[in-house]
């Protein structure tokens, strides 16, 4: 498949050649699995059947088609009813769970998903995680239902439950395994964490990105099939800051620091001498690197503090703390001091 260009374009995963590395274009990715008539299907739900009932190739003034499945069929949604009786149907899953920053997680371990791996992640609360594993690239490949698929284990479900994500997503048909999956959707769905099961990602490598995905509407629905799409968020470069640096090279010269977006929460003030010109505005970074980036421009403030003139205080002209002037101050008038006349 040949990588297309930065526009609104979908690329699909029906072409299971070797994946292009996707990570740093712009488009949308299309990781659902394309319904078919006889694809893989959960042993024991109805089967996929699709039928064209009118054909114009027959002669018929329209394609008509039938459809009968289940509803946990290729890409799909679990919907709290599915295994709590009395909780949420389909209809009832706040949009915004589906809608948003999300990030894909490479899982390496070739059997389940379990606590030990995700720990380096750094989950946090409120996050949509999506685990590519290998079933990708591999259990979407035949018609056959792949019994030793990767699956979240119950410690990891319970670890997962406990940082209170939104939606967790899977690249197969169950985020339990196979005769044992029982216990991993009910941790999940009474916890408050949506379930996206049936994703193919073998086109998309880890990171973050936009995630749009929606069930069909079905009222009091336990789960329903769904569309779901990404597209990968554009990493923000870093500014350049042009400080004073006449108190070290007497000279008036500037150094250029690269100084990274971020949004304190405490408000720091700016000292004086450059509390006036033009204004440097910083915005806002992803919350994984908000740390580093807070650290980096609290050093800054420090060099910049030190740098003042005696008798400046950042106290006498507090600014606003996502502010930082790129003017120098002007130079003050020279003293002139004279000597005792005789007597």
């Amino acid at each position: 498949m040949k990588r297309l260009s930065n526009d609104n374009t979908f690329s699909s995963p029906g072409d299971y050649g070797s994946p292009p590395a996707y990570t740093a274009s712009l488009q949308w990715i299309d990781i659902s699995v394309p319904l078919r008539d006889a694809m893989v299907h959960w042993p024991g739900d109805p089967p996929v059947n699709i039928k064209r009932v009118r054909d114009m190739e027959r002669g018929d003034s329209v394609n008509l088609s039938m459809v009968s499945m289940g509803a946990h069929s290729g890409t799909h949604i679990d919907a709290p009813l599915h295994f709590i009786q009395q909780a949420k149907g389909i209809d009832e899953m706040p949009l915004d769970i589906t809608i948003g920053r999300a990030r894909v997680i490479e899982i390496e371990d070739p059997e389940s998903i379990k606590p030990e791996e995700l720990l380096r992640h750094r989950i946090r609360r409120g996050e949509r995680i999506l685990f590519k594993t290998k079933n990708s690239p591999r259990a979407w490949q035949t018609n056959e239902f792949v019994e030793d698929f990767v699956f979240i284990s119950d410690e990891a479900a319970r670890f997962l439950a406990q940082r209170g994500l939104r939606v967790v997503g899977v690249d197969y048909l169950s985020v339990g395994g196979f005769g044992e999956g029982s216990y991993v959707h009910k941790t999940l769905l009474s916890s408050g964490v949506w379930i996206i099961e049936g994703l193919d990602l073998s086109l998309v490598s880890a990171g973050r990105y936009d995630l749009i995905c929606l069930p069909l509407k079905f009222d009091r629905g336990d789960g329903a099939p769904a569309r779901a799409i990404l597209r990968p968020i554009r990493a923000s470069g870093a500014r350049r800051i042009n400080m004073p640096t006449e108190a070290h090279s007497g000279k008036g010269a500037t150094s250029s620091i690269s100084a990274p977006a971020v949004v304190l929460k405490e408000p720091a003030a700016v000292p004086a001498p450059y509390a006036s010109g033009r204004w440097f505005k910083l915005t806002t970074i992803r919350p994984a690197e908000s740390r580093v980036t807070a650290s980096l421009y609290s050093c800054l403030l420090s060099f910049l503090a030190t740098m003042a003139p005696t008798g400046h205080t950042s106290a006498q002209s507090p600014q606003p703390s996502h502010l930082v002037s790129t003017r120098r101050s002007p130079p003050k008038a020279p003293m002139t001091v004279r000597s005792p006349r005789k007597a």
